[in-house]
């Protein structure tokens, strides 16, 4: 197992295959092993990266807590170590959590946003809904064809699109309300 230095920590991490970069992240406590069997059928396809996050696994134990955002930086540092762009992101449990931070902080290196057996994090500002889901998630990653998502290259203030700006016609098509699962594509 490989280890890089990110954010002050030094992560545990191992590749396998090649192709297009598959993120896995592991949820609280877990590690690597976690995806043990899954690596190899990826690593067929893909390009598999997996780490042990801060605090678990063969990674530095620093004082905790720890927050989603920080391990969503060690994510996108880890991924900046490796020299890696873009990446289908693959979440589970606490580590959908993580994912999903990634997605939503630096959007531009999440092509594709898989989730299993998570939850969101309820904001206290607002409820947590399917439509913030679709509005405020969904259209902050890159649809098909396009190189960034639209709001980075207009004027919403903050890098945010604007909280009116309606989801895009990709995502009103795919999305079932009465399904919990979501697909984005590229």
């Amino acid at each position: 197992m490989a280890r890089a230095s990110v954010n002050g920590v030094e992560l545990s991490y191992e590749e396998h295959g090649n192709g297009p970069t598959l993120l896995l992240v592991p949820g609280l406590g877990a590690d690597t092993r976690l995806f043990c069997g899954v690596i190899g059928p990826f690593a067929a396809t893909y390009r598999v990266i997996v780490f042990d996050p801060r605090g678990a696994g063969r990674s530095d134990k620093p004082p905790g807590p720890y927050t989603i955002e920080q391990m969503a930086d060690d994510a996108e540092g880890l991924l900046d170590v490796l020299r890696v762009e873009r990446v289908v992101a693959v979440g589970c449990s606490m580590g959908g959590r993580t994912a999903l931070g990634l997605a939503l902080d630096h959007s531009t290196r999440v092509r594709r946003l898989v989730l299993a057996a998570t939850s969101a994090r309820r904001s206290p500002s607002r409820i947590l809904s399917r439509r913030w889901l679709t509005l405020e998630v969904l259209s902050r990653l890159t649809t098909p064809g396009e190189r960034q998502p639209r709001w980075a290259s207009g004027s919403a203030s903050a890098g945010r699109p604007p909280p009116t700006t309606p989801p895009p016609a990709w995502v009103r098509s795919s999305f079932r309300p009465a399904s919990f699962m979501v697909g984005v594509t590229t």
